[in-house]
């Protein structure tokens, strides 16, 4: 939530409008949700809804004129939200550093699911690099869990050859020291 916590404090000091955004987070890892809540703080109204009622929430939000900043939190697995969310119900849909736990089948799946509802899809995560090992082993060594953990999802990392072979109209941007960011913006809407 720290990202959506940025974004949030900056919409609240310019943004003009009386209708203010909504953000879905989606987790089914309750200790995940909480954390994201609690770095909220008191910046947006907060509510825990389950899958099933997310598109009706949406829909009654959407509605209502608000000079606050929403947060849907919604407990669920991403994948429970096929079929119930389409029709590019969403303006910006992003995951970060999320697709490389996934096995190839469901990276694809999250693809499709995220283009299916969203206008534009942000996907932020590492690319592999062995030189990327060399500092997270340096820096671990003292602790063998975080050591295998940093190991291990570095080699569950894209390389760079295979972010740079997404079919248009992904547009994907590298940045030092290891990450990329993948836009996929919907046919005929503006940038």
């Amino acid at each position: 939530m720290e990202v959506e916590r940025q974004v949030i404090a900056c919409l609240r000091a310019h943004h003009q409008s009386s209708h203010l955004p909504i953000f879905v987070c989606v987790d089914r890892s309750d200790h995940a949700r909480q954390v994201g809540f609690d770095n909220l703080g008191d910046l947006a109204k907060r509510e825990e809804i389950e899958a099933a009622a997310l598109v009706e929430c949406i829909g009654r939000e959407r509605l209502r004129p608000s000079t606050d900043v929403r947060v849907l939190f919604c407990h669920c697995n991403v994948f429970d939200l096929e079929g119930l969310v389409t029709g590019r119900t969403f303006d910006v849909v992003y995951h970060s550093f999320f697709r490389h736990h996934l096995p190839e089948p469901q990276q694809e799946r999250l693809a499709q699911l995220t283009i299916g509802c969203g206008k534009t899809v942000l996907e932020y995560d590492g690319i592999r690099s062995l030189w990327l090992l060399i500092p997270q082993t340096i820096e671990n060594w003292s602790c063998p869990v975080f050591l295998n953990a940093a190991v291990f999802s570095t080699l569950r990392f894209l390389r760079k050859t295979e972010i740079r072979s997404r079919p248009s109209p992904w547009h994907v941007s590298m940045y030092w020291p290891g990450q990329y960011l993948a836009e996929y913006r919907q046919a005929g809407d503006v940038h």
